[in-house]
């Protein structure tokens, strides 16, 4: 039986899911392109922001230094990302599943927080700093572009991992085996057979890492002092207009989404014509070898995993060290950050709770229709609604922070200054990882099923809830856990957004890590870290699944 024309209910749910989508992702798009082409003063139409932007050489510079750290951290996250996956991949090494897992967290942690270590590394009073210093050595400096490319490249290379590994494990293990049998060496039948393989997953996480770094909002203007950045600059411009025409800092938004959606376009490009489909696969066997080179790879990827990861371990001892403003003294244990965490200032951490639940919620909801629309009803119509939904993915954090806030600042619809204006930003902007979860769970469900329940009288849209929904569970969790976490660490979008009483944990720790109070900087940061690692802990043990497979 046809179910497409029983779809009544699914036919409106369809028109709702894109009115939600046009006003809330292409509507502010729109406008905040509209006010980019409008004179400050007049409000008539001008060119002149653009004007501005290609004739000073501050903002071309801010867009050379955003091209700039975002190819250098792609290139570092390449070369320490693509060896690390295939040790993994392929041999056979001491904690092999801890190092993988740890290996992503870094994806999932706040990358400000990361720059928050660094500055009490290596900052002007930082712990390696000071310590060089007593023994006369001099500690290169996280300030500037070197330390932003840093933060990026140890943060982000686990995505050229995660895509690497699943290439690599992909391929079928006779294809390098008929090259070496045709007297070809293991040296090269891997650039010649593996290689080409792997390329197109090794350029899509190139892209992903650049795309990361470009529309970062948070290490560059921590770390970034001088060396400005466009995400960075757009925001300046934005902050600076409060209260008048925001054309300069729509100009620079949509220069920075122009960069976004030409990468996101280039990706899918090469996503779609680089895709090998292997019908047999004979992965091939994990090799272990001799003593000396298995410690020397296991040194290479636990090393990097501890770089990655340590100093977010700092950050954690800090909190329970006793500071002065951006003095730590180390060794000297106390509580005191927490108390007034917890105590004189715990409206952050419950309007981070608080807000991260209600868009998970409606991103549950929303994610469970859309996936279902997306896979059960083919054609031009999900195509549409497809792209739609993974459009937030392409827009930078700021740019969508400031076109939400100059869209409804005025008008029948006014949200700017409250804390649904969060919520919004927070479901749009995370809402794919949960049509991602469920949709991908979707596709392994057998529609003879619901078709045998729509031939013996229930209705489809009952179907689905009585029959589909409960398969799905899995799905709709795991993907409900990462829109959680990710958006607990939402920063660049919440900085523009937020108004004084909302003010959620990230913004909190950002104000004090500006004005130097790091150990209340650092309480707020660990209850973050922890609120993000503790619903991962129950996505492992309870479903079985991780980073590797959730995201």
């Amino acid at each position: 039986m046809n179910i497409g024309r029983h779809l009544n209910t699914w036919n409106v749910i369809l028109v709702l899911v894109f009115i939600v989508l046009f006003f809330a992702v292409l509507y502010p798009v729109l406008y905040i392109f509209k006010a980019s082409f409008m004179d400050p003063e007049t409000g008539a139409f001008s060119l002149n922001s653009y004007q501005t932007f290609f004739k000073y050489p501050y903002y071309l510079r801010c867009l050379r230094n955003s091209l700039f750290v975002s190819a250098l951290a792609t290139g570092f996250a390449l070369v320490i990302g693509i060896p690390f996956a295939f040790f993994l991949s392929r041999y056979d090494l001491p904690g092999k599943d801890v190092i993988k897992t740890l290996g992503t967290l870094p994806l999932i942690l706040p990358t400000f927080i990361g720059a928050e270590a660094w500055i009490m590394l290596l900052g002007r009073n930082g712990l390696l700093a000071n310590t060089l210093g007593r023994f006369g050595l001099e500690a290169p400096t996280i300030y500037g572009w070197k330390g932003i490319v840093l933060v990026y490249t140890l943060q982000f290379f686990p995505y050229v991992f995660l895509m690497v590994s699943s290439a690599v494990n992909a391929i079928d293990r006779s294809l390098e085996e008929a090259a070496t049998s045709l007297g070809a060496s293991r040296l090269r039948a891997f650039f010649t057979v593996t290689l080409p393989l792997v390329t197109p997953a090794i350029l899509s996480g190139a892209l992903v890492v650049f795309y990361l770094s470009i529309e970062n909002f948070g290490v560059p203007i921590l770390i970034g002092e001088d060396f400005r950045v466009l995400s960075v600059q757009a925001y300046n411009e934005f902050i600076s207009e409060m209260g008048g025409n925001p054309s300069m800092a729509g100009a620079l938004s949509m220069i920075l989404l122009s960069l976004t959606l030409l990468l996101t376009v280039v990706q899918k490009y090469w996503t779609e014509r680089k895709t090998y489909a292997i019908t047999s696969v004979q992965r091939t066997a994990v090799k272990r070898l001799s003593l000396l080179p298995t410690a020397l790879i296991w040194v290479f990827c636990a090393g990097l995993v501890f770089i990655a990861l340590f100093p977010f371990l700092v950050v954690v001892v800090a909190a329970f060290t006793k500071a002065h403003g951006p003095v730590m003294y180390y060794g000297q244990f106390t509580l005191d950050h927490f108390i007034k965490a917890f105590t004189i200032a715990p409206r952050p951490i419950l309007n981070s709770f608080f807000l991260a639940t209600a868009a998970t919620l409606i991103g549950i909801v929303f994610g469970l229709v859309v996936s279902y629309l997306l896979v059960r009803r083919r054609g031009t119509v999900s195509y549409v609604l497809d792209v739609l939904t993974m459009l937030p993915l392409a827009i930078a954090g700021t740019v969508q922070g400031i076109a939400l806030a100059v869209t409804y600042n005025k008008g029948l619809v006014v949200l700017t200054g409250t804390w649904m204006i969060l919520v919004l930003a927070y479901f749009i902007r995370k809402v794919p990882f949960s049509i991602k979860t469920t949709s991908a769970l979707l596709h392994q469900i057998d529609r003879n099923i619901e078709d045998a329940s729509v031939n013996l009288g229930v209705p489809p849209f009952r179907s689905f809830l009585k029959v589909i929904l409960p398969v799905m569970m899995p799905g709709i969790i795991a993907g409900a856990i990462i829109m959680w976490v990710t958006t607990l660490a939402e920063l660049s979008s919440t900085i523009v957004l937020y108004y004084g009483p909302w003010a959620t944990m990230t913004v909190e720790i950002f104000q004090r890590i500006n004005s130097g109070d790091f150990g209340p900087a650092s309480a707020f940061a660990t209850v973050l870290i922890v609120s993000v690692l503790i619903p991962l802990f129950i996505l492992h043990k309870l479903l079985g699944r991780d980073l590797t497979t959730a995201l």
